[in-house]
């Protein structure tokens, strides 16, 4: 080999190392990997360099920056060791700082970095950089810019001082898979970091075990106290490491630590499964007392404190888990039914290989470059042990948790070997699977030609998940064939006698009504018309008052709600006896005793009627018929109808019940009939009296159940618009004469109709009839003005006109008087005398004009 003057790095002034290097084989050359510090311009920044060693010497470095830092503002990341069988590094940000106060700068972010990366041998650079902060917030509580006593570090003697805060012990579990990494200032206390990485370093699994929650025992402090009370000058302080990895021939994992520094105890803990993560791995603590009450320990306490800074040699530097390239290792290839396929990776030197099975089996193989079937009992995880020996005799162990996967065993029987066509077979399953997860499919083939039974489970362990029923159609011998599988691998059982099938009549039941409402008329008998004996029907529950039919079509009429279920039985000339049966749903239907009774028909306004009637038990709508033709059907209890003009004759009405069938019983509800009113004219006798208006109304029909009608009540109104109605009179006729028709300034009277029911509970109303005035004028031919209060002014008396325009003339023609009002009077002065005169009238009704005139005599 080279000799010590070998100067493998050549970076100039720019590219200065700062961290011993870690040297990689790979293929027929090597890589040496360190750290710089590069200067480009003013700027400074940390630099990964890797330089090839070739037979022919040193090749330039090729610089990589941190992904993650750009600056020299922050600690190093120092290469430690290659991991495992493949080209990637490890790096720890534990480097050295030169005073707390930068430490406190440096970490006020509570960060302690590992950086992971793969070296690419063509590029020389390292990618696929991924970090890790190992640190949480507890970490750092002592390490803060202002600490004991409330001075500061910075303005401390302890300004100079040099801290090796960050000493790690690092091992990897036998099968090269997991990283374990421990740190005192890693958590809340003190424990260790499993850590598992993609093949391309991003984050598989992390985790963390806490072997010590409280910081403060484990020394930091004391270190800390002590030298500051000393006011040492210069002090090297080194965070205490106390966590050491070692490998056991045993495939077992050791650490090395100590508990409670007062009593000075060194314990030896175990993790019995490094190859798994978490807490399967078994981590075993305080398993082994080393040492306690004195002894190396505090001697090595007490010396630790006083050492110097110019003699780092003494650093008690935590040593790396030693780690060779002359490696065995096999890994798993695939899981196969019944096998499992490994591929044995191990260094060329090794020609002898033996395999050592956990069920007392062993065998040997010679090539280190190979693919191995191994078969295991039954199913599971077993540990794999691989001891591999070169040509001089020397030896390797490795061992790692192979996972096996078993064939399932398919077995069932069959309830009978004999049975009837058209019963249902019972198969029994009793296949076994040695591990009860997954998707378990069951496929069975009765061996008559119709599609496979497919049975999945996902869950249960017990025996007999994938029994079954099949029925024959057709008669014959014939052979069941069972296919089990739990999703990789599947086995196959067929019956070793056949089951034979005797011929029996085909089962069904045809029937007209499977749904309805009582009372229910059924018509029922055989679907098949193949040979038998006899044929039986019943109902359960039992039908009164019989329940047992035999004809070939048969009637029965259900009158009880509920579930039911007709049974069939077939008695066959081969002595085979078939059931079948039907199940019918039944609602309650609507009694058919029961009539509806119709409450009231009125009319709302000129257009629209109201129909009330009684709730019907058991009905689920209704069907309101208006003049005996159906005009609606809805589920209220009442109908408005909504009709397309002003009433002009009488309507009736009459309710039908549904019930959830959309059923009647048969039976209509009383008739209501509204109230239809009509008012004429009919003109006085006399030319002393006024017109009178003539009411005509339809009776009310048929409140027979409620007394019949009891009276009539007539009210009038000169406002239609209003409800101030006025009673004119009650009558048990259907007509009324009102002399009160006129009146003086009213143009027209409306009246309306309600009929009582003979038990008072209901009204109904008819429609509201209008009838308009004939205007009139009423002028005497006389008046006698001579103030005796008798016929002293010309005063016209009017029915209808709302206003007027009144004029007189003497017997020249010469008009005297005019005047317009709402009333139309002449009150003469003493001036005119008496004589005969003329007046004109002109009367207004809603705007239109109306002309009358004649002759009045003034007599004084």
């Amino acid at each position: 080999m080279v000799g010590p003057k070998l100067k493998w790095f050549n970076g100039g002034s720019s590219h200065i190392l700062v961290s011993a290097p870690v040297v990689l084989q790979l293929n027929n050359s090597y890589w040496i990997v360190g750290t710089v510090i590069s200067t480009i311009g003013t700027l400074k920044k940390w630099e990964i360099a890797a330089v090839k060693w070739t037979q022919t010497g040193f090749e330039a470095p090729i610089y990589t920056p941190y992904d993650k830092f750009g600056s020299s503002d922050f600690f190093p990341l120092i290469p430690q060791q290659q991991w495992a069988d493949k080209n990637r590094i490890i790096f720890d940000e534990g480097g050295i700082v030169d005073s707390f106060a930068k430490l406190a700068q440096c970490k006020q972010g509570l960060t302690h970095y590992l950086m992971f990366g793969s070296l690419d041998t063509t590029s020389g650079k390292l990618i696929q950089q991924s970090y890790l902060n190992t640190l949480r917030d507890s970490a750092y509580n002592r390490l803060k810019i202002d600490g004991l006593g409330g001075n500061t570090f910075r303005n401390s003697s302890l300004r100079s001082t040099r801290n090796y805060t960050l000493k790690a012990a690092t091992a990897f579990s036998p099968n090269g898979e997991i990283f374990y990494f421990s740190d005192r200032l890693s958590g809340p206390g003190m424990g260790f970091f499993q850590i598992r990485l993609t093949e391309v370093n991003q984050f598989d699994s992390i985790y963390f075990q806490t072997i010590h929650k409280d910081l403060s025992w484990s020394g930091y402090d004391e270190v800390i106290n002590e030298n500051y009370s000393k006011e040492v000058w210069g002090t090297e302080l080194f965070g205490l490491t106390t966590i050491y990895f070692s490998t056991g021939p045993n495939r077992k994992l050791y650490l090395g630590h100590y508990d409670k520094i007062e009593n000075e105890e060194i314990y030896l803990s175990e993790i019995s499964f490094p190859d798994k993560m978490g807490t399967a791995m078994g981590y075993l603590k305080n398993s082994i007392l080393l040492e306690k009450n004195g002894g190396t320990f505090k001697i090595y306490h007490d010396f630790w404190n006083l050492f110097k800074v110019g003699d780092p040699s003494i650093s008690p530097a935590t040593p790396w888990t030693p780690y060779t390239d002359k490696y065995v290792y096999f890994t798993l290839a695939s899981v196969d039914c019944g096998r499992t396929l490994v591929k044995n990776k191990s260094h060329k030197q090794f020609r002898k290989f033996l395999w050592v099975l956990p069920w007392n089996d062993s065998f040997t193989t010679t090539s280190a470059d190979s693919l191995i079937y191994i078969k295991a009992p039954k199913s599971g995880e077993y540990l794999i042990k691989l001891r591999a020996e070169d040509n001089q005799g020397n030896f390797q162990w490795y061992s790692t948790m192979v996972r096996f996967k078993s064939k399932p065993q398919a077995k069932f029987s069959i309830e009978k070997k004999a049975h009837c066509q058209w019963v249902g077979v019972k198969f029994i399953d009793s296949s076994l699977f040695d591990i009860n997860q997954g998707n378990r499919r069951w496929s069975w083939d009765f061996g008559d030609g119709g599609p496979p039974d497919e049975i999945v489970k996902t869950s249960g362990d017990q025996i007999g998940l994938g029994s079954t029923n099949h029925t024959y159609k057709t008669s014959g011998r014939f052979i069941t064939t069972l296919i089990v599988s739990d999703g990789i691998c599947q086995d196959t059982a067929k019956s070793i006698d056949s089951i034979q099938i005797i011929p029996a009549p085909q089962p069904g039941i045809d029937i007209n009504l499977t749904k309805g409402c009582t009372p229910l008329p059924i018509e029922f008998g055989r679907k098949f018309a193949d040979p038998t004996d006899s044929t039986v029907y019943c109902f359960k529950p039992s039908l009164t008052p019989i329940n047992r039919f035999a004809d070939g079509r048969n009637q029965a009429v259900i009158n009880q709600p509920g579930k039911l279920r007709l049974y069939q039985q077939l008695f066959g000339p081969t002595g085979c006896i078939i059931q079948d049966s039907v199940d019918l749903t039944i609602t309650q239907g609507i009694d058919t005793a029961i009539e509806p009774f119709l409450k009231r028909s009125t009319i709302l306004n000129n257009t629209q009627t109201l129909t009330e009637w009684r709730n019907v038990p058991h009905a689920r709508g209704y069907q309101v018929y208006r003049n005996g033709i159906l005009a609606a059907v809805l589920s209220d209890t009442n109908f408005v109808d909504l009709l397309s003009k002003d009433i002009d004759q009488s309507y009736s009405y009459q309710i039908e019940a549904l019930d959830s069938c959309g059923n009647s019983n048969g039976r209509k509800s009383n008739i209501g009939k509204v109230i239809f009113l009509r008012v004429m004219e009919q003109q006085s006798q006399s030319k002393s009296e006024f017109a009178a208006a003539l009411l005509t109304w339809s009776p009310y029909e048929n409140w027979t159940a409620s007394g019949g009608v009891k009276e009539y009540v007539v009210s009038g109104n000169h406002q239609i618009e209003t409800s101030n109605w006025q009673v004119l009179g009650q009558f048990m006729d259907t007509q009324f004469n009102d002399k009160q028709f006129i009146e003086p300034k009213r143009f027209e009277k409306c009246y309306r109709v309600q009929s009582i029911s003979g038990d008072g509970q209901f009204v109904s109303e008819s429609n509201v009839a209008c009838f308009e005035y004939t205007a009139t004028l009423f002028a005497p031919n006389a008046f006698t003005p001579n103030g005796d209060g008798l016929n002293d002014a010309f005063e016209i008396f009017n029915y209808g006109f709302d206003r007027f325009t009144l004029n007189i003339y003497n017997s020249w023609g010469e008009k005297i008087y005019e005047k317009t009002s709402s009333e139309a009077t002449w009150k003469p002065d003493n001036s005119i005398p008496s004589g005969a005169y003329v007046y004109l009238i002109k009367a207004y009704k809603q705007n239109k004009e109306y002309t009358f005139n004649g002759t009045v005599t003034l007599l004084r």
